[in-house]
């Protein structure tokens, strides 16, 4: 008599905002629409995957301060995919891990941001990412009030970033649509601050103002198949810093 062992992995039903996903190894996936004014969903343990599973995540009420969709601080192994994140400042944030996955998600937002950026996906201390077929479009900041600060960087009140990879290496992005970036102070497709072995491939920018396509004292990049579209005279395609090089 041979035995044999299968191990079924169930998935953990997420329907509401405002919850942990604390399981190690855990597989989570969405059950329907689901909404929030503050963070949505934390990540809080290494190797979590959330299946979107179609559904949409969204802030109910204007954006008045920064607030995010997916927050994940700490933790590797994370995978988002399969759905939409809507109308927060930050729709995922990513700070101080590895190997995270982010694919087939629209992340978009049109709201108040009262003197804060508006991003689609901000990777911080992130490392070897893997981001394929995004969507990040209708960024729009529509705050006119405050002081401007910062320096042009991913700190900026009042822009609007699809993108913004800030200290984060060896991450690929494969195709990225991003469209409709606007704010008090401009928008930029994609920015890449400090960060080196980022490998683009199939990227479409449409942006309102400022600029496409940020490198910013980042080296060692590879970037193929890249479309800029311009809305204003007052934009540029491309800015490499000092310090900053890439292969196209």
């Amino acid at each position: 008599l041979i035995l044999y062992l299968i191990s079924f992995v169930s998935a953990i039903d997420v329907t509401s905002c405002i919850t942990n996903l604390s399981t190690v190894d855990g597989n989570y996936v969405l059950t329907g629409n689901i909404n929030s004014s503050p963070t949505c969903l934390t990540v809080l343990a290494n190797n979590v995957s959330l299946d979107l599973n179609g559904y949409n995540i969204s802030a109910n009420s204007g954006v008045t301060t920064a607030n995010f969709g997916i927050l994940i601080s700490f933790y590797n192994g994370t995978k988002i995919y399969n759905g939409s994140i809507i109308d927060f400042s930050n729709g995922i944030r990513s700070l101080n891990n590895f190997d995270s996955s982010f694919y087939n998600v629209t992340i978009s937002s049109t709201k108040l941001a009262n003197d804060n950026s508006i991003y689609g996906l901000y990777l911080q201390n992130a490392h070897r990412n893997n981001l394929t077929n995004l969507i990040l479009r209708n960024l729009v900041n529509t705050d006119t009030t405050g002081l401007v600060a910062g320096d042009n960087n991913c700190a900026d009140a009042h822009r609007s970033f699809g993108a913004c990879i800030y200290v984060s290496h060896n991450t690929s992005i494969i195709n990225l649509q991003i469209a409709n970036l606007s704010g008090r102070d401009g928008g930029e497709g994609i920015r890449i601050e400090e960060g080196n072995y980022t490998y683009v491939s199939n990227l479409t920018v449409n942006v309102t103002k400022t600029y496409g396509f940020v490198l910013d004292t980042a080296s060692m990049s590879s970037i193929n198949n890249l479309t800029i579209i311009l809305n204003q005279t007052n934009t540029a395609d491309i800015l490499v810093t000092t310090g900053a090089n890439f292969n196209n």
